[in-house]
């Protein structure tokens, strides 16, 4: 079982919204497999941020309380903010993946 850490639900976060090129990543399943979730545990995390995101009218409504606060912290960043704030996982990348804020 993945233990989730604060970086993963903005890593999901991100991908939920703005898609995975930006992170270098092909596709979701490859985020996943570089962050070293299981992808039914990654696609099930970006239900739950489905849920948020249609109050409740799509999505998986079992959210943990960290995925509801990354939420409530990230809902209304742009794209540029957010990258800037994913510098900070990185690490969960190692060289395989880049966030940039640059176009």
């Amino acid at each position: 079982m993945h233990e989730w850490t604060w970086a993963d639900d903005i890593i999901v976060l991100f991908v939920k919204r703005h898609g995975c090129s930006r992170l270098g990543a092909a596709s979701e399943r490859e985020v996943a497999r570089l962050l070293g979730i299981p992808w039914a545990s990654f696609a099930k995390r970006m239900g739950n941020f489905e849920y948020q995101e249609t109050d409740g009218r799509k999505g998986l409504s079992q959210c943990a309380r960290q995925t509801v606060d990354v939420w409530c912290e990230y809902r209304e960043r742009d794209q540029r903010t957010f990258l800037r704030h994913l510098d900070d996982a990185r690490h969960h990348f190692g060289r395989a993946v880049r966030c940039s804020a640059q176009d």
